[in-house]
This record gives C-alpha cells, structure tokens and sequence, in this order.
C-alpha cells in the first residue's frame, strides 16, 4: 500500500473499529443461597457465641446466608429473644413450635453429656424437618445444620461449600 492509503483488509478493520463498540453486562450467576438453621434451646451466653460465630463465618464469592431456627424454648425467654434480634439484623426466620416442650423433657445441666427424653428427639427430629421444608419451599441451594452449641472455625461454611457434594458431614471434637 502506498503511504496514507489502506489496503482493503486494513479499511475493513479501520471501518469495523471506527463506531464506539456496544458493550453489553454479561449475565451475573446467580447468588448459591445458603439456610443455616437449628432447632435452638440453650442458655443466653452459649446462645450468644453461637451466633456471633455463625455472623463471622468467611462467605465465598456469591454465596449469600439466611437464618431459620425453630424455637424450643419452654416458655417465653431470652433466647428466644435474641434469635429474633438476630434474624431481625441478618435475614431469616425464627419458626415456633406447634406447643411449647413440657418442662424437664431435656437438660445440658449435666458436666458431662445432655439429657434427652424419648419426646425431645422426636420433636427435635420434627423441627429439622421443618427447617428442611422452609429451605425447599424458599429455594435454597444448601442447608447447613449446625447445632446451637457448636462454635465454628471461621471458615467451616466455606470449607463444606467447597466439597462440591450434595451432602457433607464435618466431624468436631467435644471435650
């Protein structure tokens, strides 16, 4: 080509460059939503940490936490009170039970090991079933069980999310 003149190929790609280009947003990926729930009676200071534990837990990329713990205090209490701030502050749910636990039907008094009655695991049994259901009904992803006295390392949510499995199982130490 003679100096100031394009060759064909050069004036096509000059020509096909020359208008601003229309950028579009790529579709985002969808959020993976995760329910982290429990049936939930314990004292106000295990209650607590708990909590605070569940709140510090390190998020992967896209995943997006709700709360749903199903009461299982006797009577109005504390606790029950605190979940509700929580999920009041953090998003999710706190389900009551159909009747209230007859007193003395379950105690973690003992040193050593909790005390359950024939009627405290099946109705425990019965509000994991509804955690379950509230997770279906409400389209998450994953459901992550943890037990109201458990304190997790800050990244166990993210170390099961990460397994790639329709069911994990994380072992911990009691002492």
């Amino acid at each position: 080509a003679v100096s100031g003149q394009l060759s064909d190929f050069e004036r096509a790609h000059a020509d096909s460059i020359a208008s601003p280009p229309t950028l579009r947003r790529l579709p985002a990926e969808p959020p993976i939503k995760v329910l982290i729930g429990a049936p939930v009676r314990k004292r106000v200071d295990v209650l607590s940490a708990y909590l605070q534990a569940l709140d510090w837990q390190e998020l992967p990329p896209r995943v997006e936490v709700s709360y749903c713990f199903v009461s299982d205090y006797t009577s109005d209490d504390l606790g029950e009170k605190v979940l509700k701030d929580f999920v009041a502050d953090h998003g999710g749910v706190v389900l009551q039970p159909a009747i209230r636990p007859p007193e003395g039907d379950f105690s973690d008094a003992d040193p050593i090991t909790h005390r359950w009655t024939q009627s405290a695991m099946g109705r425990v049994g019965q509000h994991r079933q509804r955690i379950l259901e509230y997770a279906v009904n409400n389209g998450f992803d994953y459901v992550w069980m943890v037990d109201a006295d458990l304190i997790c390392d800050r990244t166990t949510l993210a170390s099961l999310l990460s397994c790639q499995k329709k069911i994990v199982s994380a072992v911990y130490w009691t002492r």
